[in-house]
């Protein structure tokens, strides 16, 4: 029959239902029932028998029709023929069948109408029946076998016989006790769960077939599984049991034999096992969290996950999510949702309460239905606690003290609690209990003194608090944001140092816990004599259950006031409460230290010029005016080289000071540096190093020794090519000139001996290489107008008499006076500082501008003008010279 046919045939037996409803009933004198269902699984061919008895004295026609309704899809099965006609003679029944096909496993409504037509008067019958059609899953005998429970005489065993494909116990002639295990049966996702088994057996009086099942099973701990018997095999038993299990992930099953005698006739075969179940097409997983805590100050919200674990894809409108609020015990307001989930998605729904206004404790009942409640129905329950803190959770499980106690600041707490009987509780506070559902109460406690306390007579009693909240409606704390220290004086509290006279501030954090926006007055409380100024707000607004941070402002004085330190009290008050933050202030003493003093040479000739850097910082609070000695001492006797007025100094600041001194006798030095505050000295240094001063002294004639040059057999390429190499690179770098003829110079000494003449020569190059550190052999030649091997021979006899040395710079060669090191030798690189390079360039166009000048011109502190000039001085840009009080620059010749 095509689908156009039964579409018409369905509407015409529709329309003769509504007709035949109209038409008003008599008294029936026809039945009809349900004859046999020929099968209960799905997806096999399957037909329905109905039997009609006629009761009237004469031949009546009838028309049957059959309505079958899933109520998992919420649909109904479409038969070929849904409707029948025929004729029942007189005191006659009639059999008639429906047949069908079930599509999937499930609980289907059958809805049979009979219409009775007797000489035009219209009776109509009804008949409904509810079945439940299993879906069919034949097991394999020999893959379904897991484990064996073997007889301890070795004789009885259970085996899968593969010639018969059944399961079967043999060897039964004596004592025996063994079983097999069965499984694993797939269970989750499926309910109506029936394990059917097809047996055959003969069992004797004192043997014990039985069957026992468990969700449990681990075949490494065999003998440890717990097993639930629900079968034993009697001797009335069909070929057919049913077992009924309950869902879960898996079940294994055993079926166990035993005899006390033995008996040979006996025997247990398995010849088929099915497992039948029904699909859980509409199944959902809700959860929600048991309790929420939400500050005033945010919108409560209630949020529920559902998994769509079941077959079906869920459209909109079927699943149905509905939420009761209760505020206490008292009814609050409804919410409802609708929203569709596919399989193996979840979802999670947020219900927004938008008028919980009043805080305290909720109570939220969660209903979740699939189309209706018959499908599928979850009721789940949920707390909501409003306020500004929760405590809580904790136990409630009393000691042998019978006595839990709670430290707290707070005036009044709301317990929610679950317990079986709050009268054996016992608070040292006032308290009212009030019933939620269940087991669950919640417990107003008021006026408590710094500690609630909770007593029970009986120890045996347990619950548990699932929220304690703070229900203080005015309630404010204040505190220093900085940590407390314990003062000299033994404060504890914040405390603040005054290292420079900068603006320091004070932190106080206001928390708002009441339940109220309100106003705080704010007062401060300090020693004018102290410090110069404190500013902040006198009055601030803070929000409920929010947090506010004042910043204070304080000025310390120009100078330290006095030892010691001062209180500053800054008092915070809301109607009639009042908290007070106490602040500690103090000034950090003056430390004046001497970083470094470093002289540019460790030996000199007398009469000739040093120079020493010396660098001062603060590293307290400022200072007053300073004055610096810098001196010598030789043989414990002392030298001032000079005084210096170096005015105040800030905290981290630093003054670099260069002396020049000219040792006027010979011998060894120390230099001394000695910090002066209003005649009070603050702090010192003495050098370790000494610096040597030599005087000039005469030489005598020089042996020089004969250079022999060895003969060498090269061929004339090689010793032409040698030679010219030889020539450029002496042409070329004035480096290798100078290790030329210091290596020829004892020849060249032979030839020309020296005189007294030559004395003055090296004078005078000690004297411009003390005065002029770094120059290069090139300079010095055209400074004196020498040859270059009379140079070499000069310079050599001063650097082996350790009167001066020298550094390898690039093809140059620079000397410096001995004991400088290489430290002069970047006085050829190129400036990189801005800085650097602009005061170069304003001395060498201005030579005996002070630093001052240069200060201004630059727009730059004089301390790192300061800075900056005695790094150019040590690199030998700049020459520093003293005229009296007053420091003049000046460029160097090669600057």
């Amino acid at each position: 029959m095509s689908a156009k046919s039964r579409l018409f045939l369905l509407l015409v037996v529709s329309l003769i239902g509504i007709i035949f409803a109209l038409i008003p009933a008599s008294e029936a004198e026809t039945s009809f029932e349900i004859e046999q269902l020929v099968s209960s699984d799905s997806n096999v061919p399957n037909e329905i028998i109905l039997k009609v008895n006629n009761s009237h004295d004469k031949e009546i026609t009838y028309s049957l029709s059959v309505d079958i309704l899933s109520e998992d899809l919420q649909e109904n099965i479409i038969l070929e023929t849904p409707n029948k006609m025929f004729t029942i003679s007189s005191n006659h029944e009639y059999l008639t069948n429906f047949t069908f096909s079930i599509p999937a496993s499930g609980k289907y409504n059958f809805n049979f109408t009979l219409l009775e037509n007797n000489e035009g008067k219209i009776e109509i019958f009804y008949l409904d029946e509810i079945y439940l059609f299993y879906q069919n899953q034949n097991i394999d005998l020999e893959l379904i076998v897991e484990d064996y429970y073997l007889d301890l005489n070795g004789g009885t065993k259970w085996q899968y016989n593969e010639y018969e494909n059944k399961i079967e116990v043999i060897n039964l002639e004596e004592i025996y006790n063994t079983s097999i295990v069965l499984g694993p049966f797939i269970t989750a996702k499926k309910t109506n769960n029936i394990i059917e088994i097809n047996n055959d057996f003969s069992i004797s009086n004192t043997s014990d077939y039985n069957i026992a099942y468990t969700s449990n099973f681990d075949k490494t701990q065999l003998y440890r599984t717990q097993w639930t018997e629900v079968y034993n095999i009697e001797q009335e038993t069909g070929d057919k049991i049913e077992l009924n299990i309950e869902e879960s992930t898996e079940i294994f099953v055993r079926l166990q034999t035993k005899d006390s005698k033995g008996d040979s006739t006996n025997y247990w075969d398995i010849t088929s096992i099915n497992h039948k179940f029904v699909t859980m097409k509409h199944n959902l997983v809700v959860t929600v969290d048991e309790h929420y805590f939400y500050n005033i100050e945010e919108n409560p919200e209630l949020f529920v996950n559902i998994a769509n674990i079941g077959t079906f894809d869920q459209q909109i409108g079927n699943i149905s999510v509905n939420v009761e609020l209760y505020y206490l015990n008292e009814h609050f307001e409804s919410y409802s949702k609708s929203l569709a989930i596919q399989k193996e998605q979840s979802q999670t729904i947020d219900f927004r309460f938008l008028n919980m206004e009043n805080p305290g404790n909720y109570y939220c009942k969660i209903s979740t239905i699939i189309i209706n409640e018959d499908i599928f129905s979850s009721n789940l329950n949920s707390f909501i606690s409003f306020s500004t803190m929760n405590l809580g959770p904790f136990g409630l499980e009393f000691t042998s003290t019978n006595e839990l106690a709670l430290d707290t600041e707070s005036n009044t707490i709301n317990l929610l609690i679950e317990i079986e009987d709050t009268t054996k509780l016992i608070f040292n506070s006032m308290n009212e209990t009030i019933p939620l559902f269940d087991d669950f109460y919640v417990i107003k406690i008021s006026g408590i003194n710094q500690k609630m306390i909770i007593q029970s007579e009986d120890s045996a009693i347990s619950g548990r608090i699932v929220s304690a909240i703070v229900m203080d409606e005015y309630k404010f704390n204040a505190y220093s944001e900085e940590d407390d220290i314990e003062t000299i004086e033994g404060i504890i509290a914040p405390t603040i140092y005054f290292e420079k006279p900068d603006d320091y501030y004070a932190n106080v954090i206001i928390d708002n816990e009441g339940f109220h926006k309100e106003e705080y007055d704010i007062t401060y409380i300090f020693a004018s004599t102290f410090v110069s100024s404190v500013e902040g707000p006198s009055k601030i607004t803070v929000d409920p259950s929010e947090r506010a941070t004042i910043s204070i402002k304080i000025n310390p004085l120009e100078v330290i006031p006095r030892e010691g330190g001062s209180q500053l009290n800054i008092e915070i008050s809301n109607r009639e409460e009042a908290k007070i933050i106490t602040y500690v202030l103090s000034y950090k003493n003056t430390e004046i230290v001497i970083l470094e003093n470093k002289c540019d040479r460790n030996s000199l000739l007398v009469g000739q010029g040093l120079s020493c850097d010396t660098v001062i910082t603060n590293r307290g609070y400022i200072s007053n005016e300073l004055e610096v000695k810098i001196g010598s001492v030789k043989n414990s006797e002392t030298n001032v080289i000079e005084k210096i007025n170096i005015g105040i100094l800030k905290n981290g600041e630093l003054w670099t000071l260069r002396t020049n001194y000219i040792p006027e006798m010979k011998g060894s030095y120390q230099i001394f540096v000695e910090v002066y505050d209003e005649s009070k000295i603050v702090a010192s240094y003495q050098s370790d190093d000494e610096i040597k001063a030599i005087e000039m002294h005469h030489e005598s004639d020089e042996k020089t020794g004969i250079l022999i040059i060895p003969k060498i057999d090269l061929t004339n390429t090689i010793i032409t090519m040698s030679t010219l190499g030889l020539v450029y690179q002496f042409r070329r770098s004035e480096n290798f000139k100078y290790m030329t003829f210091k290596f020829f110079l004892p020849l060249y000494s032979r030839l020309q001996k020296d005189t007294l003449a030559d004395e003055p020569t090296r004078q005078n190059l000690l004297q411009h290489i003390y005065s002029a550190p770094g120059s290069n052999f090139k300079q010095l030649k055209e400074r004196f107008d020498l040859h270059n091997g009379t140079l070499a021979h000069h310079i050599n006899i001063l650097e082996n008499h350790n009167m001066i040395t020298s550094h390898r710079s690039g093809r140059q060669r620079l000397f410096f006076p001995f004991g400088t090191g290489n430290s002069l030798e970047t006085r050829t690189a190129l400036i990189t500082n801005k800085t650097q390079k602009e005061i170069v360039k304003i001395v060498k166009t201005n030579p005996g501008i002070t630093q001052s000048m240069i200060s201004q011109r630059l727009s730059v502190s004089r301390q790192k003008i300061n800075y900056h000039v005695n790094s150019l001085a040590t690199k030998a840009y700049l020459k520093i010279e003293k005229q009296g009080r007053i420091t003049r620059l000046y460029p160097t010749h090669f600057t």
